[in-house]
């Protein structure tokens, strides 16, 4: 079996046709993350002119949640929409070969079919176990804001309280969605407005946004039951939950951390804040213990518009998004937020 069929320990994913074709061209697929993605844009075109514009190139990054540096190793498999029917199935009709993070956290799919709903699971043994759902509605080349994990030891201390969370292998049959709600400034011209472009969410969550989720129990697609929101636990900063908790003692030590070099990791850390009712500044809520399935949400805010992103799974409303929650795993799906019109 060639590399390109068997998935790369190091790089690339998707269609196992074209990634044959890539790796017969000369390109090392076990270095594709350090590949500008105009370039192997133009690798595509010359080397599969007859399918290379009808598809879409994916690229992500996994960073460390504490670090905020690459975490190489996991394996990043693309299912089809609902996972149970296994992996996304490339245009040519084969599975959609799995990607790896390389040393810098970066993973790239080569050929995803255009305009299909699919879940990204990302993987690896002792950490927090990711899911990224999504519709490759993207333009040909995409790139991803980072997502982040850490391990699965850390994050039980942190978000165990009130809530059993489910995130881990061996976990009870249930799992966990973050949504992540980020301000859009962008112009509408923009060809990246309504997507989360690298760089976009760090300092620029959304403050004041309540999350609503809905079930569809009779499986008729209509989504019309509210979910308990009794999991729901919105983030703060590490800053905002010591000064909670430890009132001006935490202020302090806030401020020690912050002389000391760590500003910046106790003010974007994101903490579990049981007492809000809202979103704070970093724009950050998790549904904790949700059972395996498909889900809608939706994000009010009193004085901005949030809608889901434009590579969201289409839902019963405009508003809304629908997702997928896979066991032992924490998804993530995202909404741009913008003042409202008159």
């Amino acid at each position: 079996m060639n590399r390109a069929s068997a998935g790369d320990a190091r790089g690339a994913g998707g269609d196992p046709d074209l990634l044959d074709v890539l790796s017969r061209e000369g390109l090392d697929l076990g270095a594709i993350g350090a590949v500008p993605l105009p370039s192997l844009r133009a690798a595509l075109d010359r080397a599969a002119p007859g399918v290379a514009r009808s598809v879409v190139v994916y690229r992500g990054r996994l960073v460390h949640n504490l670090t905020r540096r690459g975490v190489a190793g996991f394996l990043v498999s693309a299912h089809g929409a609902p996972a149970s029917r296994g992996l996304l199935q490339a245009p040519s009709g084969r599975d959609v070969v799995p990607a790896a993070t390389d040393p810098d956290g970066r993973f790239t799919f080569v050929g995803l079919p255009r305009n299909v709903e699919t879940t990204l699971s990302l993987k690896r043994p002792g950490f927090l176990q990711l899911a990224f759902t999504m519709r490759t509605s993207h333009p040909f080349d995409y790139e991803q804001d980072d997502v982040a994990t850490v391990q699965a030891a850390l994050a039980r201390r942190a978000y165990d309280a009130r809530h059993p969370f489910a995130a881990f292998e061996g976990g009870p049959d249930r799992g966990e969605m973050a949504f992540t709600l980020v301000r859009e400034r962008r112009a509408p011209d923009d060809p990246l407005r309504g997507l989360v472009s690298p760089g976009m969410y760090a300092g620029n969550g959304v403050e004041g946004a309540r999350i609503r989720v809905f079930t569809d129990p009779e499986g008729a697609g209509r989504f019309d039951v509210p979910y308990p929101d009794t999991g729901l636990v919105y983030a703060d900063s590490l800053e905002a939950v010591l000064g909670r908790g430890l009132g001006g003692t935490g202020r302090r030590l806030a401020r020690l951390a912050s002389r000391a070099g760590l500003g910046r990791l106790v003010a974007r850390l994101e903490m579990p804040a049981p007492w809000r009712a809202e979103s704070s500044r970093l724009g950050l809520a998790i549904l904790k213990s949700m059972p395996p399935g498909i889900y809608e949400a939706e994000a009010a805010h009193a004085s901005l518009d949030c809608l889901p992103t434009r590579d969201a799974w289409p839902a019963t409303t405009p508003r809304r998004v629908r997702f997928e929650v896979l066991r032992n795993t924490l998804g993530d799906v995202r909404f741009t937020c913008e003042e409202r019109r008159p």
